[in-house]
């Protein structure tokens, strides 16, 4: 399914648009993106991308130039030829930088074809959970988000994008709240490990004050690197808690949540999504 807006080139809507808890998902973002235009926001972010590629362009080939310099440099010094071993490895080591570089020019030229052209892209699909993190379903591949990692829950949308430089601009749900919800609970579930009857029991208070402990509010999400190890951490309501990269990627920023923890540990055992 697509949507074009062949009469106009996009251009940022002439109104400011309020962004709600998660931006992807704001129906004054996806309303604007309906009609055939780029929001303000997503403007920004699709030109900060853009600012960001000429940045890494311009690093690689001053980081790349440079060691190759060096190599030839000191291999001349030693007046020797260089072996056609060496010079394979080299090209290797210099050529597929230099080609990821221009794949991402390639995208950055499809992203200013699709703004000029004034076209957005529509098409149903799902976030969903891979066993590692959210990702993108959709029949278009390699989509990505202009507002970075999926914060969203997983479930059915209709999403709108730019069809060459295959950026997400935002998503509109397909389904109610509670699916969501739904959706949500049982990749938890998965993830966490414990099971609905389990989750029952320590909502009736059948597991023991000391055994575990409850704690409710919204959660946000932080890491920080250790050596050889990444910390990850979520805080809620006051409490902070580590935990795996696998539940750290399940658990979705701004989200109500009962989180259930051992009292001795703080360790998670239990996460149930509030509506």
């Amino acid at each position: 399914m697509g949507t074009s807006a062949s009469d106009s080139v996009i251009a940022p809507a002439k109104k400011p648009v309020t962004v709600s808890v998660n931006p992807l998902i704001d129906p004054g973002e996806y309303s604007v993106n309906k009609q055939g235009r780029i929001t303000g926001l997503q403007m920004e972010l699709l030109q900060l991308t853009s600012n960001v590629t000429w940045v890494m362009m311009l690093i690689s080939i001053v980081v790349i130039g440079g060691i190759a310099g060096f190599v030839v440099f000191k291999w001349m010094q030693t007046a020797k030829a260089i072996p056609a071993g060496v010079w394979l490895i080299f090209g290797l080591s210099i050529g597929i930088p230099v080609m990821y570089c221009l794949f991402r020019l390639l995208r950055n030229w499809n992203m200013k074809q699709d703004i000029s052209a004034g076209i957005i892209a529509g098409a149903e699909g799902a976030v969903s959970w891979n066993g590692r993190r959210y990702v993108v379903d959709a029949p278009v591949s390699s989509l990505q988000s202009v507002h970075g990692p999926l914060e969203v829950l997983p479930g059915a949308y209709m999403y709108y994008y730019l069809p060459h430089a295959r950026r997400l601009l935002s998503a509109q749900p397909l389904e109610s709240r509670q699916q969501y919800i739904d959706n949500h609970r049982r990749v938890l579930n998965q993830v966490v490990g414990v099971a609905d009857q389990a989750l029952k029991q320590m909502n009736r208070g059948e597991l023991s004050e000391p055994e575990v402990k409850r704690v409710e509010g919204e959660i946000t999400k932080s890491f920080r690197y250790r050596t050889r190890r990444t910390v990850y951490e979520i805080t809620c309501n006051n409490h902070v808690f580590p935990v795996s990269e696998k539940i750290y990627n399940a658990l979705i920023e701004e989200q109500l949540y009962s989180l259930y923890y051992t009292a001795t540990t703080e360790t998670i055992v239990a996460a149930e999504p509030l509506g």
